[in-house]
């Protein structure tokens, strides 16, 4: 078997801090997590790596091979990026709150900024890792092997 998905959900979970998570039901959690999941694969930056990363099976809830370090993290930023786009979506950040002066007023631009800053700076980060990933599997280089071993001086 390779890779279940438990541990990239625990990738993605380290990176993020959502409690509202831990009022959900477990199914309710795994649906949405897989579903994060699925869209991380389905990314085309994702599907640039190699094909692998790209079969599963779903009634082992695992990856068909074993996934290296990278992929598993390049994975849970994407799942980061899906889980931050319904945020960024959602119509409670388009409408403009206003309290009477007992009541704070909600800068839903600064909240919505925020989050938009989230998802362009874990995008980065996932590209800065494919990037990294694509020049290491370089056919160009030769082998794994030989693209590891150090320079003869």
């Amino acid at each position: 078997m390779g890779t279940p998905y438990t541990t990239i959900y625990n990738r993605f979970l380290l990176k993020i801090t959502d409690y509202s998570l831990t009022e959900l039901p477990d199914a309710v959690v795994d649906v949405m997590m897989h579903g994060y999941l699925m869209s991380s694969v389905a990314d085309i930056s994702v599907r640039e790596l190699r094909e692998h990363v790209s079969e599963f099976d779903d009634s082992q809830d695992a990856f068909v091979y074993e996934l290296s370090n990278l992929e598993q993290e390049i994975l849970a930023l994407g799942m980061v990026e899906a889980w931050v786009e319904p945020m960024i979506n959602s119509i409670t950040l388009t409408l403009q709150m206003v309290g009477n002066k007992q009541s704070l007023f909600f800068s839903q631009s600064s909240h919505l900024n925020a989050l938009v800053n989230l998802q362009d700076s874990t995008r980065k980060r996932k590209r800065k890792l494919i990037s990294e990933y694509k020049a290491f599997h370089n056919s160009y280089l030769g082998t794994e092997e030989e693209a590891t071993k150090p320079e003869k001086p």
